[in-house]
């Protein structure tokens, strides 16, 4: 099978450019990962529950689904269950692996030497292997013990779609080792919240409209910080992700407690602040750092969670998501930051699938390494 590869698709000139496609894409794809057989699921939550230590992994967007499906394990199973997570290239050059050990590998395009390495090393351990693959994936990690299929191949070299899906398997499997070991309530949670998910997403994407206005407003900004809890930490890290990869910008993840420990002094005033609140992030100290934030005059986004405790008329701007249980909320929050993403590049007059390919300084960069 031939690798998968963004690169060789002729690129669009105009909106919608095929990252449009993606996020549009997402309540179908969502559906179809939930509806899916469940033998797969099943063959793998048995190796799980019976596992001493289960390891995550991936790299780029695929290792930020990993680091979900940590906690989407961890409520599952329940905070004694052994999840690690580190990335490809880590568990590839330092991992070592036994039969007491499962090793799932989070990789959309599937055939990237670091992700196919982690697999390699994990069979010749002996331990249980999943691959979270994109449909037509590359064979690399298709050797796995069970693959778990994801969306269709990304046209677009900023991943959308393939990410939320990536989730929703992880969230699907960690239900049925979950239900396998006994804790039918947790499991059945994250269950319901996955199941919610498509439409709660969909009702995301209508509002596009609001993400045209919003990048219009927001053309002369010259940096972004994104702060985030819990899970919600991992939203930060995957929207600054798209936002630097289509737009170019000097973007920053914190966790909202960090930004107050040093990276305050580096906001200069002329920079968005997106706040990424759940259910669970506290309301007292957004409020604080909110009020900091506003002191130096940079403009900030709430994308707020129905029943946040944290009062969305904090921000300039605020996005409601639908409400999940914390552990859940990175998939329907995420969805905001694809949107302001595209729109951003849009703005800007970037294609955002290109991933500066157009550029020959990049073109150059990107001949001197392989993934």
């Amino acid at each position: 099978m031939p690798k998968p590869d963004s690169s060789k698709v002729p690129p669009r000139s105009e909106h919608p450019y095929y990252m449009h496609d993606a996020i549009m894409a997402q309540p179908a794809a969502l559906e179809s990962v939930l509806a899916a057989p469940g033998e797969g699921f099943e063959r793998a939550a048995e190796a799980v529950t019976e596992a001493d230590r289960v390891y995550l992994t991936g790299m780029g967007t695929s290792l930020h689904a990993a680091t979900v499906g940590r906690y989407l394990f961890e409520h599952a199973l329940g905070a004694e269950a052994d999840m690690r997570v580190a990335s490809a290239f880590e568990l590839a050059t330092r991992g070592k692996f036994s039969k007491s050990d499962v090793v799932i590998v989070v990789s959309h395009r599937g055939w990237k030497k670091y992700a196919a390495r982690v697999v390699e090393l994990a069979m010749a351990g002996q331990a249980a292997t999943v691959a979270v693959t994109g449909k037509e994936s590359g064979e690399g990690v298709r050797s796995a013990s069970t693959v778990l299929e994801t969306s269709e191949q990304e046209r677009s070299g900023a991943h959308t779609v393939s990410y939320t899906t990536a989730i929703a398997v992880l969230g699907r499997l960690a239900v049925e080792a979950g239900r396998a070991a006994g804790r039918a309530a947790p499991a059945d949670a994250i269950w319901r919240d996955l199941n919610a998910a498509p439409k709660g997403v969909a009702g995301v994407v209508k509002k596009e409209g609001r993400f045209v206005a919003l990048a219009e407003d927001l053309a002369a900004i010259e940096g972004v910080v994104l702060l985030g809890t819990g899970p919600d930490v991992v939203t930060a890290r995957e929207g600054a992700l798209k936002i630097v990869e289509t737009s170019y910008l000097a973007v920053y993840p914190h966790e909202l407690e960090q930004i107050l420990h040093g990276p305050l002094a580096g906001l200069r005033g002329n920079e968005l602040v997106i706040h990424i609140a759940n259910t669970s992030t506290p309301a007292k100290r957004s409020a604080e750092v909110a009020a900091a934030i506003d002191a130096i005059g940079c403009r900030q986004l709430g994308v707020v969670q129905e029943g946040s405790p944290v009062d969305p008329d904090l921000f300039h701007w605020a996005f409601r998501t639908p409400k999940t249980i914390e552990p859940v909320a990175p998939l329907v929050n995420v969805v905001p930051l694809q949107l302001l993403a595209y729109y951003l590049a849009v703005q800007k007059g970037h294609d955002p699938d290109e991933a500066r390919r157009s550029d020959a300084a990049f073109r150059e960069a990107k001949s001197r390494f392989s993934l």
